[in-house]
């Protein structure tokens, strides 16, 4: 049977009363923990029992309660129920995934639903050999929906909202359609179309063949189908380079979502598997609008519209201007993978039509296709972009033979490049804030800048025609490195596949106020056995690493 969001829980309902066992009560940071086990729905075989982390302020009496559900990969963990506490709310964060990893404390399924109990197989998850209400996400869902129950039964709560990552997210979604008291969701990293993965949107081969057991998954499981029963105002939040999350399809879930809920979309531009600081401000915005009552204005989401015009592209972006601070056009050519795109700010704008501006954008004529998504930032914090929009082309119709070897210069480029490793000690694995996560522009000698980031840096400019260097090419780049030291410049091959390989070539630099001139063969990259680099057809990533203090500029291909 293929259930949809509307069959599929037709006649459930939470089974009281709730048993309820205090475990531990501990204070840190000025955040009361709780753990505690809660009775969830009944099976032949028992009743689930669900482990959460509960954590609140211990000097308010009454405050907002905050649902968390992290992905698959997760148990509650204080450091995430802290960060929530710590803005304000009374968290609870159950665990769905059951005896995984060895915890001490998890969530107890009967053993005729043992499958809700996760597995070191992660695909497994996304079988429905029988029907939905026969998967995982069904118990998971029941589970979120008892954790809903307890935490807006709690004396200190006033009402509340819920908030996931991944998987977490996924189930939240059917929350969202479900609970009349929920006041809003945060879904971050979560926007559906599982079922289309390897099928992207801007390819020739967007729309896969679906069977009986995808279209199962896709009715009754994912998101884009719960979209439109939401009852409550909805973020999304994600990144555009995830090789999980379709940054493609988002709007095309969030569009879903009926109009007068507010529904609203940011992106992390280049980040692969975090969030930003601009998104985590949304999401503290969001949160407290719906959750507090604050007067927070949250500005809606741009829109774009591309035309092919005189040998060129031209988008307009339109956004609300009261209170705006920035509004930016990103661009990207040729690559259909979200995850190995390069978005870039080459755009110019042109001319202002009332409150929309329209951007000049000249790709390289053979790309074939280019995609665009604006971002607009107000003076409040508050950040919302626009969806991603694609405009196909021929060389007839933009006849630029000119291609960009410029991976970077002091001059343009910088948001084409991104941190290689982020800080092992940030508040959140998920959510980087901290300032060394970020792509730096600092002057160094005669004055002269310089890129770098403390983790490294790597750029995905190598992916589009445009930017494919040849096999006789050679890697320029001028290097500051003061107190002298090993720069080592990977291309990374296959990157997301079990084939995936590193080239490396190193130079040891002296120091000194000085900037030296490197020069970087593409014959003389090997991988870690000695096998020589033959072919840049697989290249998808460039990776610069160097300790200590230094600054790369004016790298190219030549």
């Amino acid at each position: 049977m293929i259930y949809t969001p509307v069959t599929l829980w037709e006649g459930f309902s939470l089974e009281l009363p709730m048993v309820e066992e205090r475990v531990e009560e501990f204070e840190k940071n000025g955040i009361i923990f709780e753990r505690v086990v809660f009775s969830g729905r009944t099976t032949e075989k028992g009743r689930v029992k669900i482990y959460a982390l509960a954590g609140r302020d211990k000097r308010k009496a009454k405050l907002p309660g905050l649902l968390f559900m992290s992905s698959y990969s997760r148990s509650p963990d204080e450091d995430t129920v802290e960060y929530f506490a710590k803005l304000g709310y009374y968290v609870l964060m159950p665990d769905y995934r059951g005896p995984f990893g060895g915890e001490t404390h998890y969530t107890e399924y009967p053993e005729d639903i043992a499958y809700a109990n996760a597995t070191a197989e992660k695909d497994g998850i996304h079988r429905v050999e029988i029907d939905a209400k026969h998967t995982c996400w069904y118990e998971w869902s029941a589970v979120a929906q008892y954790a809903a129950y307890y935490l807006k039964t709690r004396p200190q709560v006033s009402g509340i909202g819920a908030a996931g990552l991944k998987h977490g997210a996924t189930i939240l979604w059917q929350l969202a359609t479900l609970d009349k008291d929920l006041k809003c969701f945060v879904a971050a990293f979560s926007s559906g179309w599982r079922a289309y993965r390897g099928y992207y949107k801007f390819s020739d081969c967007s729309e896969p063949e679906l069977n009986d057991e995808s279209y199962k998954y896709l009715a009754g499981i994912e998101p884009q189908s719960y979209a439109q029963y939401v009852k409550c105002p909805v973020l999304m939040l994600a990144n555009t380079n995830n090789r999980f999350y379709d940054a493609d399809r988002a709007y095309d879930t969030i569009a879903r979502i009926p109009a007068e809920l507010n529904a609203r979309v940011n992106y992390a531009p280049q980040r692969g598997k975090t969030l930003d600081g601009h998104c985590a401000k949304d999401m503290e915005l969001f949160l407290a609008k719906y959750l507090k009552g604050t007067d927070a204005v949250l500005s809606a989401m741009p829109e774009i519209s591309v035309e092919v015009l005189d040998g060129a592209i031209f988008v307009k972006a339109d956004a609300e201007r009261e209170n705006l601070a920035d509004l930016c056009l990103y661009a990207a050519e040729e690559t259909v993978n979200p995850a190995l795109r390069c978005w870039n700010f080459k755009a110019l704008a042109v001319k202002k039509e009332g409150s929309a501006t329209v951007y000049r954008y000249l790709p390289y004529g053979r790309s074939g296709q280019a995609m665009f998504f604006a971002q607009a930032r107000y003076k409040n914090g508050f950040t919302v972009s626009s969806r991603i929009a694609a405009r196909k082309f021929t060389p007839e119709e933009i006849p630029n033979e000119n291609k960009s070897n410029i991976v970077f210069s002091s001059r343009e480029n910088k948001y084409m490049m991104n941190p290689a490793a982020l800080s092992a000690d940030g508040l959140l694995s998920w959510l980087q804030t901290e300032e060394r996560d970020y792509i730096e522009i600092k002057k160094g000698a005669f004055d002269i800048e310089g890129v770098t980031s403390e983790g490294g840096i790597k750029s995905l400019k190598i992916n589009a025609a445009a930017d494919k260097p040849k096999e006789t090419s050679i890697l320029l780049a001028d290097a500051y490195i003061p107190a002298g030291g090993r720069l080592t410049v990977k291309l990374v091959a296959d990157l997301y596949s079990e084939e995936k390989r590193e080239y490396s070539v190193f130079a040891d630099v002296g120091g000194g106020e000085v900037w030296h001139k490197l020069s970087f063969p593409v014959q003389k990259f090997k991988t870690a056995e000695g096998m020589i680099l033959k072919s840049m057809d697989k290249i998808n990533m460039i990776v610069f690493e160097c300790e200590g203090e230094y600054l790369l500029n004016n790298v190219l291909w030549v």
